[in-house]
């Protein structure tokens, strides 16, 4: 249960910071 919960968790920070990374290079690409 834990084992499970922790890589939920990991996959949604992994995927959270992905979006963060391609918003910031579109940002960078439209200056």
């Amino acid at each position: 249960m834990i084992k499970t919960t922790m890589i939920r968790i990991s996959q949604k920070s992994l995927s959270a910071n992905i979006l963060s990374d391609f918003y910031s290079a579109l940002e960078g690409e439209s200056i």
